[in-house]
């Protein structure tokens, strides 16, 4: 009993070291220390680590970690503990395979039987795998139960271009496809973003196949919407369409234009926001970027309007659509004691139009206003001037959209380094018996 008790802690002290080690090697892509009896402790330890809960742990993800750094000479003896009949330990296998390195051709089979057994981990370990055959078993997957959201979906989205052209073809197919299979297809290409290219061309031809079904076709209209940026080469091919079928596509044609931000979209989008001023309207101009410029002169109005939203949508849209005429109002708005959105939404703005005039008044409230949000805006947008400034992220419609509504919330986002706000002497403070 002793000595299993020495054994025991022994083992117990070697995957520590293993551990407090792995951070560094994993770190560095390199693990140079493959000792088969320490791969045997840490693959014994599996049946005391494994739960049945569906979610990972702490211990879980530990061992996982230790066991992924050994990569492809761990994968032997994982396939064949992926077949145990104990649930627990084939589901926390399918864990560590999800994203260990040095899977091959040779082992999709066993991964395939383990993904039809149910295990709900093993999409992302096929798509590593990356081959022809292991991305149309993936898209077939996706035909077979089209949900959002899911290890499956995820893997196809890693699996970025391979899978790309596979999916477009789901909408090339003789019967119709059902719209809940076009919306999983569609968050897989938003996931993509420009990965999803591929799929473009493929989309284009389904588009004006009229043998096909009306519903593939006008899912193939909306698919290129879903991709982004990287579906604009397909709007020409969309304007003839619009126009030989205006009853069948003129309206998602318009709608896909917006969504891939062509500058073809601005005039509708003018004429939008003048009739019907909306935060949406104001999204996607933004989107569209520089080449909704003429819109500037439109968006400045909104920049008084009685609906604070609308305001702080308007400011930050002169900014992403390049009006550098607003630059002295986005500069006076600095100054607003009422609306702190207002003045983190015009530092944002004056920093993407590179507003050198701005400099000054940047710097008083980068070190004097009251919310460590607005002043992080602030200093942002002086790197951005000077040149320093982080690059703006290249994101389809649906990531702009978070992007561009930041401005909102009472509370949230003050920086890491500052979250507790420095309290600070200023004109508009109460003296004490305003207090009391």
């Amino acid at each position: 009993m002793a000595r299993a008790r020495r054994q025991a802690r022994l083992a117990v002290i070697a995957i520590g070291v293993f551990l407090g080690a792995g951070a560094s090697l994993t770190a560095r892509g390199e693990v140079k220390a493959r000792d088969a009896a320490t791969l045997a402790v840490l693959l014994a330890r599996i049946p005391h680590v494994a739960r049945s809960e569906s979610g990972i742990g702490a211990e879980e993800r530990a061992l996982a970690e230790a066991l992924q750094a050994y990569g492809a000479a761990a994968v032997p003896e994982l396939l064949s503990l992926l077949r145990s009949p104990d649930a627990r330990i084939g589901r926390f296998v399918g864990y560590v395979l999800r994203d260990i390195n040095g899977l091959e051709e040779r082992d999709l089979d066993a991964l395939i039987a383990a993904r039809r057994r149910g295990d709900g981990w093993i999409p992302p370990a096929i798509a590593h795998i990356g081959t022809p055959r292991a991305i149309q078993f993936l898209v077939e997957e996706l035909r077979a139960k089209a949900e959002v959201d899911t290890q499956l979906t995820w893997a196809l989205v890693t699996a970025g271009e391979r899978a790309a052209a596979p999916l477009a073809d789901l909408f090339g197919a003789a019967t119709p496809t059902s719209a809940q299979l076009a919306r999983a297809v569609c968050r897989v290409f938003e996931g993509m973003g420009d990965r999803a290219a591929p799929a473009v061309e493929p989309l284009m031809a389904i588009t004006s196949r009229r043998a096909l079904p009306l519903a593939n076709r006008r899912h193939a209209v909306d698919a290129l919407g879903c991709i982004g940026p990287a579906a604009r080469p397909a709007i020409a091919t969309l304007r003839r369409l619009s126009a030989s079928e205006p009853a069948r596509f003129a309206r998602a044609t318009d709608e896909v234009l917006r969504a891939v931000g062509a500058p073809e979209a601005a005039p509708g989008l003018i004429a939008e926001l003048r009739a019907h001023p909306s935060e949406d309207a104001l999204r996607d101009l933004a989107f569209i970027g520089h080449d909704a410029r003429a819109a500037g002169a439109d968006v400045l109005a909104l920049a008084s309007n009685a609906d604070w939203q609308l305001r702080a949508a308007a400011v930050r849209t002169l900014g992403f659509i390049g009006y550098d005429l607003a630059a002295g109002s986005l500069t006076a708005l600095l100054g607003n004691g009422d609306d702190w959105r207002l003045v983190q939404a015009a530092a944002e703005s004056l920093g993407r139009l590179r507003a050198t005039t701005a400099t000054v008044a940047l710097q008083q409230v980068a070190a004097d206003h009251w919310y460590p949000r607005v002043r992080d805006a602030a200093r942002e947008a002086l790197r951005v001037i000077g040149g320093t400034g982080r690059p703006e992220p290249r994101v389809g419609r649906r990531g702009f959209a978070a992007l561009f509504f930041r401005y909102g919330g009472c509370c949230a986002g003050a920086p890491a380094d500052e979250a507790t706000p420095a309290l600070r002497h200023s004109g508009d403070e109460l003296h004490g018996g305003e207090l009391r």
